[in-house]
């Protein structure tokens, strides 16, 4: 018998809450996109209830969330797990629900998200007056994106927030409190995390050519602020001194230490480029048994494909990057939440699970290429397609 199988009111809700977010999924309310995110929904659904049977053999965050075996919710309000653990334990006090409940109440955040990258995606073909290329809708089926956002605990919400923000910077000058939104939520799921974006949001504005003096003056003075206030939250959630570089490495090590205890702990010697490319394409189905093990090492090959793809076509991904503020933030916030993931606390059933938020990123990207490359073949030569000026004062996606 499975503990809290039941479902109650408050499942039915968060399935139902999964269907609102068909509201964002596409500019497009045809026949056509309403079936493609149903399945989409529908998959996130049995996700969550795959979820959900997995962890009645295996020891999971998901227990610690609705159970509090540990008593954090008296312990008062707080940011990360305790702000997981004391959202899930006053839903329960107000409405109950079961454990199952929660998974599916959970889980429409995830799908939110998703509804957030498409929508990115195709807001972008809009732009360059083209047709999202099947390939792209083809890579909003990474089994990834569905499994490790469908339970409950801190990864769907910040899948969200990481898509927010990368579909706010596409028209940052309207969109700046729904960017304001998603580090808000960083913030009280990951700290370090809301931090490295307002990092990647300052980074594209002075990298770039394509914003406007006062707008670009406006958006720094307000990144270096919200870094000024998350620097000093960031040091106190994680109790160490940022401008200490022994601090710092005494918190990496317990975290190193923390991530490999009780698993293969041989990635916590080994060099910085292994961690990295183990994280990025590990596991690869010598290394993994069973079928969850062949489902990653299936997206694993999917991520090398895409690597392969950025690194022949790497001009093309400079120019766009020097074009346009929102494929500027999107390629560092990846990259630095790789690289963040590698260096601070990775394993590969850690680095499975965390690497997902910076796929809202990756894919837009990667999504900007394929469209780009695609009208420039199809014009037969190397100028910039509708919809995309090389100017600097002219953004990737026009009035995006």
């Amino acid at each position: 018998m499975q503990v809290g199988a039941a479902v109650t009111f408050l499942g039915i809700f968060g399935i139902l809450l999964s269907l609102v977010a068909f509201a964002w999924f596409s500019p497009r309310k045809d026949n056509s996109r309403l079936a493609l995110f149903l399945i989409i929904a529908i998959l996130h659904v049995v996700s969550a209830y795959i979820y959900y049977r997995f962890v009645q053999t295996s020891d999971a965050d998901t227990k610690l969330y609705y159970y509090d075996v540990y008593g954090f919710f008296e312990r008062g309000f707080g940011l990360g797990t305790m702000f997981i653990v004391h959202v899930t334990q006053s839903m329960r006090n107000v409405f109950g629900g079961s454990y199952l409940d929660y998974f599916f109440v959970y889980q429409a955040l995830g799908v939110w998200g998703l509804a957030l990258v498409m929508r990115t995606m195709e807001e972008t073909a809009q732009a360059l007056n083209t047709a999202l290329p099947p390939l792209m809708m083809g890579l909003m089926f990474l089994p990834g994106m569905y499994f490790w956002t469908a339970a409950i605990g801190k990864d769907a919400p910040l899948f969200l927030a990481c898509a927010l923000a990368v579909w706010s910077c596409f028209h940052i000058s309207s969109r700046w409190y729904w960017f304001g939104l998603a580090i808000g939520i960083m913030v009280l799921i990951r700290a370090h995390v809301a931090l490295l974006s307002v990092v990647a949001l300052a980074l594209a504005l002075v990298a770039g050519r394509g914003v406007p003096t006062i707008a670009r003056l406006v958006l720094i003075v307000a990144a270096a602020a919200s870094g000024f206030i998350l620097f000093g939250t960031l040091q106190s959630e994680l109790q160490i001194d940022l401008s200490s570089v022994g601090s710092i490495a005494n918190y990496v090590e317990q975290q190193t230490t923390a991530a490999t205890r009780g698993v293969d702990n041989t990635l916590a010697t080994a060099s910085f480029p292994v961690k990295l490319v183990s994280l990025l394409y590990r596991p690869f189905f010598f290394d993994m048994t069973g079928v969850f093990g062949l489902i990653a090492s299936l997206q694993n090959v999917v991520m090398i494909a895409i690597t392969f793809v950025l690194i022949q076509n790497f001009r093309l991904w400079i120019e766009l990057f020097r074009g346009s503020l929102a494929i500027r933030f999107a390629t560092i916030h990846f990259l630095l939440l790789y690289l963040m993931l590698a260096f601070m606390y990775y394993n590969v059933g850690l680095g499975l699970r965390q690497r997902e938020m910076a796929a809202p990123a990756l894919l837009v990207v990667i999504g900007a290429i394929v469209m780009v490359g695609q009208l420039r073949k199809r014009k037969g030569s190397s100028s910039a397609p509708a919809g995309y000026d090389t100017e600097p004062k002219q953004p990737l996606v026009g009035q995006i």
